[in-house]
């Protein structure tokens, strides 16, 4: 009897804690531009997206706000009715590398993001000074060293802060001891004790203001005792 209880109780709480599903309840929000990604020059100006929506919606520039604004609101952000199908913003002129701002639209839990990217006055660059190049790398921007332990000491020219140029190795992990100090790149390459030689491929890279990364790649090919 007090199991036949226990099954009971435990099916009148199923039926309290759960209700029927309808899809028809669920709200259908239509919420975006048509453009997501506009390109502009590097001087001043303005630039501008067609939305749809079926709903309000917030606009809110996450990225890039002191140099992106609204043309006719103040501050970040910006509360639109279903009505307002045009968003138009005034843009500073770029005096620097390339740049991008971050605007969303939002409504509830739903997102859409644009992306407003401008050129700069120049593209960004990262290369070796040309005597560094030739004296440790030669053209073929390959390295053959002996067994024993290398320092580099290689000039740069660059648009980049120094904190700002990365590393990343592929193959033998035998580099050690990167930094960039006043555009001078440093790093070392242990003794080669494996008996067997090695190779690794160093690329030095900075990431733009559009995300995309401007690289180079050198080879190092260290024989052994």
């Amino acid at each position: 009897m007090k199991k036949i209880l226990a099954i009971t109780a435990a099916v009148m709480a199923l039926a309290v804690s759960c209700s029927p599903y309808y899809p028809w309840d669920v709200e259908d929000i239509q919420l975006g531009a048509t453009t997501k990604v506009v390109e502009l020059g590097s001087g001043l100006g303005t630039c501008e997206f067609d939305v749809i929506s079926n709903v309000d919606y917030e606009v809110a520039i996450v990225k890039g706000a002191e140099w992106l604004s609204f043309v006719d609101a103040e501050g970040d952000t910006k509360q639109c009715t279903v009505n307002d199908t045009k968003l138009m913003f005034d843009v500073a002129g770029n005096l620097s590398g390339k740049r991008m701002a971050i605007v969303e639209l939002r409504h509830g839990a739903r997102v859409d993001q644009l992306k407003i990217k401008q050129n700069g006055v120049y593209d960004d660059f990262l290369v070796m000074h040309s005597d560094d190049a030739l004296k440790y790398f030669g053209a073929n921007m390959e390295s053959r060293i002996d067994h024993m332990a290398t320092s580099y000491v290689v000039r740069l020219e660059t648009s980049a802060n120094d904190h700002d140029v990365k590393m990343e190795l592929i193959g033998d992990e035998m580099v050690h001891n990167f930094r960039v100090e006043n555009h001078v790149l440093y790093f070392d390459v242990d003794a080669n004790t494996t008996g067997q030689p090695r190779i690794v491929d160093a690329t030095f890279y900075l990431v733009n203001g559009w995300d995309e990364r401007v690289s180079f790649t050198v080879r190092i090919r260290q024989s052994y005792n």
